[in-house]
């Protein structure tokens, strides 16, 4: 049999007021980095569609009535997905 003794859960007092961290990990915080190269893929990309999408209207007239009712459709698709 072994000699050594545990320590029992009489021994310790816990209620509301007991800390859940030890006192010197309580004001250790990692600073957690943002994303930045995601972030600015991200905003690349919302700047890039807009133009992109807007750049076609000087070829309607030599493509027709398709090529327009294709515009309106994206633009109707997209303002109703994007909220």
């Amino acid at each position: 049999m072994s000699s050594s003794v545990a320590p029992s859960d009489t021994d310790i007092v816990v209620n509301e007021r007991t800390a859940l961290l030890d006192a010197g990990q309580q004001g250790q915080k990692k600073a957690t980095p943002l994303p930045k190269l995601q972030i600015a893929i991200l905003l690349l990309a919302l700047l890039v569609e807009p133009v992109a999408s807007q750049s076609i209207y000087p070829y309607i007239n030599q493509v027709g009535l398709f090529l327009h009712l294709k515009i309106t459709l994206f633009n109707i698709t997209y303002s109703l997905s994007a909220s």
